[in-house]
């Protein structure tokens, strides 16, 4: 008998729902934990086992027995869980960087799934959950770690991460072959892989096929996506936003959940070749955010770093995380999504933005350039005024046609709104 690599000692599960544990197993399989006694059938040498859903709290001993042997995991706990994906920005560790942790009295773990990097390679044998703690800084992502500990302080119970992410990914290699094979934009885009000088994981479906369905379907509250640098210098960044689509609905497939919450980093601002399309990027993840449901966005334009496609600055982001999540899927009251301009309309030489989610209304910490394109294509730095959730800039006299605001690869934003999450890079057009 063989339990998958995330059920082992101090494993996290999620409290109040079934929880999914499978592994290998040639006889049937009973799981025993808090009284509880689960039974699996044992189908073509695989098990898959659901627990009733328990309440948050712990540590409790689970014990699997099949092929004439037991297994106990000790120290194991109910609480809240997410899943980390992504590339390096999510797996980036809190090693050498200068925000440590806040302190918790909860139990706070994370399970890093090592990935294979070819086709037969087997991933490590020594995977296992680590308290999220400055020991182990070294081991576990920043930004959930941050995040984890911040959703475990706040709502006083567990929290477990399972943290499953390739530095220098790009999307298509998280979606299903299915999926990518029909798809007549993906197909259409012009996107090869190249064997001799791309990364083996960024193969069409590669980590989808050897990273993601290993960890799936682990029962999860939601998912925090931090990805988006390996599609910038990249035929595929004008379908970015239908490509992630088509992720979310693999992901909803695997997962048995529609509804499964979604919570995506926008990229960082960064100094880059004027080739390359990172402006163009961040627009597509604006685009996701805007229309597709139960997907949240947490914006990083004022905490990027300009010749580091690596900002260091994760404890902000890990806090944003937990409070978009503390909002959107816990229920919290309160503002805690970014601002984004929503519209723009023309009276004279003025063009007017308005904003959405701008609490109590925007505010700036440094001065703002808003670049203003004419009808006749001329263009020109505007003057501004910022009221509530509207912005008027003034267009000296020529009539605005599109506005632009940190819209290229390098340019911070310190447009806030009320719970100082800053405002998402945009250009936008008049009605």
């Amino acid at each position: 008998m063989k339990l998958a690599p995330m059920f082992c000692n101090n494993v996290v599960l999620l409290r109040d729902s079934e929880c999914n544990i499978w592994g290998e197993s040639d006889s049937d399989v009973t799981i025993t934990i808090d009284g509880e006694v689960v039974k699996a059938e044992s189908v073509n040498g695989k098990f898959t086992a659901k627990l009733k859903p328990h309440s948050a709290g712990g540590p409790y001993t689970l014990k699997a027995e099949g092929d004439g042997e037991i297994i106990e995991l000790e120290s194991v706990y109910f609480g809240e869980v997410f899943l980390a994906s992504g590339q390096s920005n999510m797996a980036f560790t809190l090693g050498n960087l200068p925000q440590e942790l806040d302190s918790t009295d909860q139990v706070v773990r994370m399970f890093t799934y090592e990935r294979p990097w070819s086709m037969v390679n087997s991933p490590s044998t020594d995977m296992r959950w680590l308290d999220i703690c400055q020991k182990n800084a070294g081991a576990i992502s920043a930004a959930a770690s941050h995040f984890a500990i911040e959703l475990a302080n706040t709502l006083k119970i567990p929290v477990g991460i399972v943290c499953n992410a390739q530095g220098a990914s790009n999307v298509q290699s998280w979606i299903s072959p299915e999926a990518l094979g029909s798809d007549e934009a993906f197909i259409n885009s012009g996107y090869k892989f190249n064997a001799e000088k791309d990364y083996v994981f960024n193969d069409n479906s590669y980590l989808y096929l050897n990273s993601l369905t290993k960890v799936a379907p682990y029962t999860v509250r939601g998912v925090l996506w931090y990805q988006g640098e390996g599609n910038t210098e990249d035929p595929t960044t004008p379908i970015y936003a239908h490509l992630f689509e088509l992720l979310l609905n693999d992901w909803y497939e695997l997962w048995n959940d529609k509804d499964l919450p979604f919570i995506t980093v926008q990229v960082a601002p960064l100094e880059v070749e004027p080739h390359v399309t990172w402006e163009h990027l961040i627009e597509q993840q604006l685009i996701v955010y805007k229309t597709l449901k139960n997907v949240g966005m947490v914006t990083t334009a004022d905490i990027g770093s300009q010749h580091d496609v690596h900002p260091k600055e994760k404890k902000v982001l890990g806090k944003r995380l937990a409070k978009y999540a503390l909002g959107m899927i816990y229920g919290f009251d309160g503002e805690y999504r970014p601002p984004y301009c929503k519209e723009m309309t023309v009276e004279g030489d003025t063009a007017v933005l308005r904003f959405a989610n701008a609490g109590d209304g925007l505010y700036q910490t440094k001065e703002l350039e808003f670049i203003v394109a004419a009808v006749d294509g001329t263009e020109s730095v505007g003057e501004y005024e910022i009221n509530g959730d509207t912005i008027r800039v003034k267009a000296n006299g020529i009539v605005p046609k599109e506005v632009r605001f940190a819209f290229k690869g390098w340019g911070e934003v310190f447009l806030y709104n009320s719970i100082g999450m800053p405002s998402s890079p945009f250009r936008i057009t008049a009605k």
